[in-house]
């Protein structure tokens, strides 16, 4: 997925098109070659963004996973179009972790250039409407339940349950809520020992320590003693 471009801001479903960034290399070449396809929030391909040549070059280079997947829908009993699946995968991926966060929306910054690095521009937000939002739009929300009933579950041999999708209303909608961050981490605190669990914690690893000087001790008395020993047998 395309990260970002030089005086712009993240690429984001949020705005009305998205792009994914194709990268391949051919063989005995060093050189990377990128191609950008931009879908549309409804999850088509954006024309006037995408060169039809790219996508069928992409199409080549895709093609035995394109050609699994079609196989895999065959043995369901269902048709998928597999840059449908793409955009629905990176858009649902989107929108879950915005929910997850509270937010309905997101906030981009322009990335600007510095000498050695590339870093946001926090002093210039771009607030982004929820509008392309898969919970918020009603007509995107009944594409995207469609194509994970009709498609999505069936391909992965997940058993489609028998639901009726209830359109969008005030209360059947995802809305933007305070979100609690939890965090668990070790902390130590220092506390006074009672006199008996100290004791007996000191002569534990007091003895520790000198029982293994000791035993280092007779090592080395052992080690003269038949030192010693050679020298008087000569």
């Amino acid at each position: 997925m395309q990260g970002f471009l030089p005086g712009q801001s993240f690429n984001t479903p949020a705005d009305g098109y998205w792009s994914v960034q194709v990268r391949y290399r051919l063989e005995n070449e060093t050189l990377t070659h990128e191609i950008p396809l931009t879908f549309t929030p409804t999850g088509d391909f954006d024309f006037e963004k995408t060169k039809v040549t790219d996508l069928e070059l992409v199409n080549d280079l895709m093609q035995p996973m394109i050609r699994n997947v079609g196989i895999a829908a065959f043995k369901q009993g269902i048709k998928v179009d597999f840059w449908k699946i793409v955009n629905f995968l990176f858009v649902t991926c989107y929108w879950a972790l915005l929910a997850d966060l509270g937010q309905t929306t997101s906030t981009t910054y322009p990335v600007m250039r510095t000498w050695h690095e590339y870093r946001p521009e926090f002093s210039s937000p771009i607030h982004h409407s929820d509008s392309n939002n898969i919970w918020v739009n009603d007509t995107l929300y009944s594409i995207y339940s469609d194509l994970l009933l009709n498609t999505v579950l069936p391909l992965l041999n997940v058993q489609v349950p028998t639901i009726k999708v209830a359109p969008l209303n005030e209360t059947n909608r995802l809305h933007a809520t305070n979100t609690t961050f939890l965090r668990t981490y070790i902390c130590n605190v220092r506390r006074m020992k009672a006199p008996l669990p100290a004791i007996v914690s000191i002569i534990v690893s007091e003895y520790a320590f000198v029982k293994g000087g000791y035993s280092f001790f007779l090592f080395l008395a052992t080690l003269y003693e038949k030192t010693k020993g050679r020298e008087r047998n000569h």
